[in-house]
């Protein structure tokens, strides 16, 4: 049961860095966090599934799911402050002004 379980954290836990890597702006990065840190995303969905493990197993199986949890925090970070930087130059861009012109 575990080792199943930890199969499906590290599975999770790659399918969300590439939605996050995959994020083309800063609401679709958001939205991936919702889907997979959320409060009723796909990791809470997991944390539930500890109840069924014996009291042995359970402080691996909560340790796994937090190292997981809290690296895609660091990654989401990541991620969203390059994608707000890449769109505030693209609004930087599109505002420029000439001022050379009469």
């Amino acid at each position: 049961m575990l080792n199943d379980l930890k199969e499906k954290v590290s599975e999770l836990q790659e399918k969300a860095v590439q939605a996050f890597k995959a994020a083309e702006n800063s609401q679709d990065l958001y939205q991936a966090k919702v889907t997979y840190l959320g409060k009723k995303g796909s990791i809470s969905l997991l944390m539930r599934e500890m109840g069924k493990l014996s009291n042995d197993e359970r402080p691996q199986f909560g340790g796994l799911v937090n190292e997981a949890k809290s690296q895609l925090e660091n990654l989401y970070g990541e991620n969203e402050k390059a994608l707000k930087a890449k769109e505030l130059h693209s609004k930087l861009q599109a505002e420029k002004q000439d001022l050379t012109l009469p």
